[in-house]
């Protein structure tokens, strides 16, 4: 496709906190779209840093619930929880 330009007239950060009880997924859906939403933006990327050394992000549709189980299958088998 013919390559398109953005110009930058203002970038929004913030901080979220997410406490958690261990392994598992948090679907961060939610205050992704609440930020947002809060600084009224019409266009442009949104960037995600987690800091947490052994933490990841995965970006998928969730159309189908059983996918969760699978990648939690998945990395089980990768990395076990006592090795």
């Amino acid at each position: 496709s013919t390559p398109s330009t953005a110009r930058t007239t203002s970038v929004s950060t913030a901080t979220l906190t997410v406490q958690t009880s261990g392994c598992g997924f948090i679907d961060l859906t939610a205050e992704a779209a609440r930020f947002i939403a809060d600084v009224h933006a019409r266009e442009g990327a949104l960037t995600l840093f987690i800091r947490h050394t052994s933490a990841s992000l995965t970006i998928q549709e969730n159309a189908d619930p059983s996918v969760l189980v699978d990648l939690a299958a998945v990395l089980a088998r990768l990395a076990p929880d006592d090795e």
